[in-house]
């Protein structure tokens, strides 16, 4: 049975979130459920700490980090052999293998974290910051882990230089030049500064990492830095024992002599190699570009809400208490000394920071402060006057008078909300009278008192879970309330009152409204009470540790499993032919620079012939040969393995060879390159 109720009982303000949004947290939720029954409390349930656990998979990475690099040495004949030795011992394997899954973990749970973030609608209006610098943090991770894996030194890493090679000569103006000098760096003995350049970027990216973070929670007050104890060890556990189990492989040793057959690479940070070995690696770029973009983008191409209630403070009533400035999840409320009055301070909106989240309408103790029109003793007169009336109507009802936060409203309360919905639980006919309101930390315990004082006989709060909150922290307040550590505090005379607090996930709604006993016990728990919570033991003890565990090891196996498959690289019958001249002239000897020289106004062209046919033809000025420095030759031409005949050299209008600098047969075998390097003077040989 349903009987309406005035809408004054619903106070969730404005807009409902975007229909897409509710979508996707119902998926989640979905995946969710079974979790939390199993579990039976949100302190165990490792999706809800995925940002303070990414802080701390930070530090993780950069203590191994430090150790790692202690043992490591630069230049493309080094690194890979430092890296393999580090896997010959067994502590710097394993810091190495900690180090590799820590960075996985870490962007796992970074995007866990937006995509919470995203659904809870906290990326727009004055949650821009905070969003787009996780988008920034998402893209700077990746480009750490990148260059984590090519410092390495094997297959993956030298597949990597050579999409970075040829995107080079392709797209940069003097792209090849630049391509060439890479190139060149092995020959000249120089490819520690390459090597050492990339560590530079590697550890630039963990640095401004660190300082994102900082950035990140910049505008939110009391920041969750760093996760609970239990989640600290659990998370350390975890990635300890998977570390121990399979060890970080290493592939063969980069050759720019060799191409592989197949490659096994990292899908979260290398999964563009299999799209670049395709030719597919500019598509893949460009979608991956644009999609970052339109990320960092989205809370400008959306529409936010703009009727969402004001939060207005009545001066003659304000006694300056400060309660409504330090709960204030976003800094949106300052306390200011008054220019008159009997108080000293008087608290002031910054409506640009606030995202009306109507916490602070549970704190204040005056009814000085109004979230539009809404103040928490009007709010208390309202839940009084539905509660008599139901109880003047039925008489022998069990009453529940329950106050459900809006994420609730929007996945399972809505029905029940300003309705009084009647139903027989345990051979009992129970009235419930639910009241929707934007958040469980806007409810004053003045409210749920008025509702005690009207007949109820049991007052229920249901919320988001702990560390879940939409607002962060508005759970965390309202428990604290009615456990008298934190004002507004329960009046004294209700301790023993039948009002309880159930925090459960937003498609439990029912679930946390008829619970009894334990069940009902579980669900009210909060991990800290008027202080940083420093158990070692969340409720439940090991056996229920022992499942948060195994629930934290099965992301972290499908993680392992991304980051080792197999994928073809190239084909049979693949080979190449490569010349590398970082300036063809210079190897001109007096008389062939005299040659070129007289022939006047003449172009002059440098030729590259394959078996007799052109590869290149480019113009050489005049002036370029007198300043003996032309543009860089970088060539790499398919051809079928055996051999070929490669000549280089310059000539003038007739065609005809004026000049040779290089005549030679090759052999090249299959997945093979042929390599002919030219720096300076000589021939070089190929790193």
């Amino acid at each position: 049975m349903v009987t309406e109720q005035p809408k004054d009982f619903s106070h969730l303000g404005g807009k409902q979130r975007h229909r897409l949004l509710l979508v996707v947290e119902r998926l989640f939720l979905a995946v969710e459920k079974p979790v939390a029954r199993i579990l039976g409390s949100g302190l165990l349930n490792p999706l809800y700490a995925a940002g303070p656990v990414a802080v701390f998979l930070l530090i993780i990475l950069g203590i191994t980090g430090v150790y790692v690099t202690l043992f490591y040495d630069f230049s493309f004949d080094a690194s890979y052999p430092a890296v393999v030795r580090m896997n010959h011992l067994l502590v710097s394997r394993f810091m190495r293998t900690v180090h590799r899954y820590a960075s996985d973990i870490f962007i796992v749970t970074v995007i866990l974290h937006a995509l919470r973030t995203f659904f809870t609608d906290r990326f727009r209006r004055p949650y821009w910051l905070a969003w787009l610098t996780g988008v920034v943090m998402l893209a700077i991770g990746v480009l750490a882990g990148l260059t984590g894996y090519w410092l390495i030194w094997d297959q993956n890493a030298l597949e990597i230089t050579r999409g970075l090679i040829g995107f080079v000569a392709h797209y940069l103006p003097d792209g090849e030049n630049i391509a060439a000098f890479v190139f060149a760096l092995g020959p000249r003995g120089q490819s520690w500064a390459f090597m050492l350049g990339i560590f530079a970027v590697h550890l630039l990216a963990f640095f401004t990492l660190a300082f994102f973070v900082w950035l990140h929670v910049r505008r939110l007050q009391r920041p969750a830095y760093f996760p609970r104890v239990h989640w600290g060890y659990l998370t350390f556990v975890t990635i300890f024992i998977v570390a121990v189990v399979v060890p970080a492989y290493v592939l063969a040793q980069g050759d720019f002599s060799v191409l592989p057959a197949r490659l096994r690479a990292d899908m979260l940070f290398l999964a563009f190699l299999p799209a670049q070995l395709r030719g597919l690696g500019p598509l893949f770029w460009g979608l991956s570009l644009a999609l970052l973009v339109g990320l960092a983008a989205l809370p400008w191409l959306t529409r936010a809400p703009r009727d969402l209630p004001r939060v207005t403070i009545v001066a003659d009533k304000c006694t300056g208490c400060h309660l409504c400035a330090l709960d204030c999840p976003y800094k949106a409320i300052e306390m200011v000394p008054r220019q008159e009055g009997p108080y000293k301070h008087l608290a002031v909106v910054h409506h640009d920071l606030c995202v009306s989240c109507s916490v602070c309408l549970g704190s204040c103790d005056d009814d000085a402060l109004l979230w539009g029109d809404l103040s928490a003793r009007l709010m208390a007169e309202q839940t009084r006057r539905w509660v008599e009336q139901t109880r003047a109507a039925r008489p022998d009802a069990r009453i529940k008078a329950v106050f459900a936060c809006e994420r609730h409203v929007d996945q399972g309360a809505r029905a029940y909300v300003g309705r009084e919905v009647v139903r027989t639980q345990e051979g009992t006919t129970v009235s419930v009278l639910t009241t929707g309101v934007r958040c469980a930390g806007a409810i004053h315990p003045g409210v749920l008192t008025a509702a005690v004082d009207a007949g109820a006989d049991e007052v229920v709060v249901v919320g988001c879970p702990p560390d879940d909150c939409a607002h962060r922290q508005g759970n965390q307040w309202l428990q604290e309330r009615l456990s008298r550590v934190r004002a507004p505090r329960l009046d004294r005379a209700y301790a023993n009152a039948a009002i309880r607090t159930a925090w459960v996930p937003p498609n439990m709604f029912e679930d946390a409204v008829f619970a009894t006993g334990a069940s009902a016990r579980g669900w009210s728990l909060l991990p800290r009470l008027g202080g940083r919570d420093i158990r070692l033991l969340p409720p439940g003890g090991l056996p229920k540790l022992a499942l948060a565990l195994a629930l934290m090891a099965i992301p972290l196996l499908i993680i392992i499993f991304l980051a080792h498959p197999w994928f073809p690289a190239y084909p049979p019958g693949t080979a190449y032919v490569q010349v590398v001249m970082d300036n063809p002239v210079e190897r001109l000897r007096s008389g062939g620079l005299r040659r070129m020289t007289t022939t006047g106004e003449h172009p002059v062209y440098l030729v590259v012939e394959v078996d007799g046919r052109p590869a290149v033809r480019r113009p050489v000025e005049q002036d370029e040969i007198r300043r003996r420095h032309a543009d860089a030759v970088l060539l790499t031409l398919p051809v079928a393995p055996g051999k070929h005949k490669v000549r280089v050299g310059m000539t003038d209008t007739s065609g005809h060879m004026q000049v040779i600098l290089l005549d030679r047969v090759l052999e090249i075998g299959d997945r093979r390159v042929a390599q002919v390097y030219f720096v300076g003077h000589a021939e070089r040989r190929p790193h």
